[in-house]
């Protein structure tokens, strides 16, 4: 989970869209929410609540989420390498705004450079990858 950078939003990233079945087995389908965090102690789930994972293809859990610095950007990072970029300009209206590859195993945590030019990722393959985000 992460809150942005103003502490409106908390994003948390689950397992909660239930199992899916496939050819290698089963696993958990992600899913990625945003709160509004403005009373913290009564947090409500923007009007998009819980979203799937931006392609129909990209499937496991979300691992890792992160707010650009300007909260216009929403990285989350799945059990199966994806890494998508999430336009919350609207948070009640989330939207893929990008699909970054580059790690062949799950993504475990993500952060964004202080000017929010580059996107840090770092996986169960034992690596580090940095994509440019403007």
């Amino acid at each position: 989970m992460g809150f942005s950078h103003d502490g409106r939003l908390l994003a948390t990233g689950s397992g909660d869209l239930g199992v899916v079945s496939g050819t290698y087995g089963s696993w958990r389908q992600g899913a990625v929410t945003v709160w509004d965090a403005t009373d913290p102690a009564h947090p409500v789930r923007t009007g998009t609540g819980t979203l799937p994972l931006a392609s129909p293809g990209d499937t496991g859990q979300i691992y890792a989420v992160a707010f650009s610095p300007d909260g216009r950007l929403l990285a989350s990072g799945c059990e199966n390498a994806a890494v998508t970029l999430w336009d919350v300009t609207d948070p009640t209206h989330l939207t893929p705004a990008a699909h970054l590859a580059g790690h062949r195993k799950a993504v475990r945590g993500l952060a964004f450079s202080p000017d929010g030019r580059l996107l840090a990722g770092c996986g169960v393959d034992t690596t580090v990858r940095l994509w440019e985000t403007s």
